[in-house]
């Protein structure tokens, strides 16, 4: 069982997964998610090729997802 992050490490991760995907949102990725109908009240817009470049660099958490969906 791989180790589970500790609840800072965890915060430091959540807050640099928001400040990157923030970081790559653009005004055309937002009008996209409009476009086909994703009505979301809290969205950046970031191209699926950016996200998958971000999930390389973090890999896979459920506590990270989970604390990610729990920001809204």
């Amino acid at each position: 069982m791989p180790n589970m992050p500790s609840k800072m490490e965890l915060e430091k991760q959540v807050a640099f997964a928001l400040a990157w995907l923030q970081g790559k949102s653009t005004p055309r990725d937002l009008d996209n998610l409009i476009r086909f109908g994703i009505t979301a009240g809290k969205a950046f817009g970031v191209s699926v090729s950016n996200i998958q470049v971000l999930a390389k660099q973090l890999g896979r958490s459920h506590e990270l997802a989970a604390a990610l969906w729990a920001t809204g």
